[in-house]
């Protein structure tokens, strides 16, 4: 699954979204928290190279240093996104936090205010019958 005009800056800001539940446990970010975003993005992106998927997980370290703009990103996300597609964000969030093998109370504080600004977005309507 793509997202929806795929650019790199929606691609860093799921990233982006990935370290701020990451962050949320140790204040640092830990390798396999960088290669599990790397295999993650891998997956949102499948056309993007290894070095070009690197790249934008990378910049997202780097913006993050600035802090976190978790409303607005997830502002644009819920605008972006398909129902599913941010299932699936909320889904890769749950296996970032849980990568050190424990989800803390805060990251899941923090993966609960997402899915909640989520769904101010609305779910999906019935498809008519055909």
């Amino acid at each position: 699954m793509n997202l929806p005009n795929t650019s790199t800056e929606r691609l860093t800001q799921v990233v982006h979204l990935y370290l701020a539940v990451a962050d949320t446990a140790s204040g640092e970010h830990e390798p396999h928290e960088r290669q599990l975003a790397i295999d993650l993005m891998r997956r949102w992106e499948p056309r993007c190279d290894e070095e070009a998927i690197e790249a934008i997980v990378d910049t997202a370290y780097v913006a993050a240093r600035s802090g976190y703009e978790v409303d607005r990103i997830v502002g644009e996300l819920r605008e972006a996104l398909s129902f599913e597609d941010r299932n699936r964000l909320l889904a890769d969030l749950g296996r970032i936090a849980r990568a050190d093998g424990h989800l803390t109370l805060r990251e899941a504080e923090i993966i609960g205010q997402i899915r909640s600004a989520f769904r101010r977005g609305g779910e999906p309507h019935p498809r008519p019958e055909a």
